[in-house]
């Protein structure tokens, strides 16, 4: 390859001297400037001739950015696929992404919330990270429900990029029937009505699948409410209460797996859903 590579140079190379040195150069260089037609002719000829070698350096320096790009990744793929981890049972491997998904939903409960907030290119879950690194361990990481049961979502992102609504449902439907868990943050109230639709869209998802919710944290900027985004979320009739200043508790009554709800600002808990609180092991309000 690196022999290729280097005549592929000099013969380019040689053909520019060839140039230089040509008759049509020497009587440019002398100032011979051309009089005739036939004179005039021989210069346009060299120099289409130039722009032609010229084209095709910039071909061939293209094929061999390409070449290059190829065995960089060549490269890459021999030492991934040379490395120990490889010689590692799949259930080993499953085990240590366990710990470092665990360590980042820690992680996340432990960050204030004003950077939570804002943390708008934090992914729904560090699955999609894991999933990038080669197909052993994309096929792994979809293979496994529980990888894709705890998701962060951010409203703020989701709003300014509603494309990523699309991962959002990637997570629910990797999780399968696995319990879920979910951190959700909100920014500044919008006012733009077009941002509707998408709050909509992601409280409804998120209501789809409540019966395998066992923990529910709603993070909200310091100066709004909880409630104040009630109107904004559902668009189900059925679950009309929250207008009437309550949280939606009926719904979360029906969260057989729900053992933690954490709501910052939330209103207290009417009564007459007391069973909700007998069922969790956390609740912060």
């Amino acid at each position: 390859m690196t022999c290729s590579c280097k005549k592929v140079g000099e013969d380019f190379l040689s053909i520019v001297q060839s140039f230089n040195q040509s008759a049509t150069m020497n009587r440019l260089r002398t100032r011979d400037v051309p009089t005739s037609s036939m004179e005039f002719n021989e210069i346009q000829l060299f120099l289409r001739n130039a722009e032609t070698v010229l084209a095709g350096c910039a071909e061939e320096i293209q094929r061999l950015k390409r070449l290059r790009e190829e065995t960089i990744r060549a490269m890459s793929n021999a030492r991934a696929l040379a490395s120990p981890i490889w010689k590692l049972p799949p259930e080993i491997l499953y085990e240590t992404f366990a710990v470092y998904l665990g360590d980042a939903q820690r992680e996340l409960e432990l960050l204030p919330s004003a950077l939570l907030i804002e943390y708008h290119s934090r992914l729904p879950s560090p699955s999609f990270c894991l999933a990038q690194v080669c197909t052993l361990w994309r096929n792994l990481i979809h293979a496994r429900p529980s990888c894709w049961s705890s998701i962060f979502i951010s409203m703020p992102t989701i709003l300014k990029y509603p494309k990523r609504l699309y991962l959002l449902h990637h997570c629910i439907s990797r999780s399968a029937s696995m319990p879920l868990e979910f951190i959700i943050a909100h920014g500044n109230k919008a006012d733009d009505p077009r941002d509707d639709f998408l709050i909509h869209s992601v409280y409804n998802l998120l209501l789809e699948n409540h019966p395998r919710w066992r923990t529910f944290t709603s993070l909200v900027d310091g100066a709004q409410k909880w409630e104040n985004y009630i109107d904004r979320w559902i668009s189900d009739e059925e679950l009309r209460q929250w207008t009437s200043g309550e949280e939606p508790y009926g719904s979360l009554n029906l969260c057989s797996e729900l053992k933690v709800y954490r709501a910052e600002e939330s209103l207290a808990c009417p009564s007459r859903y007391n069973r909700l609180f007998s069922i969790l092991t956390e609740l912060e309000i």
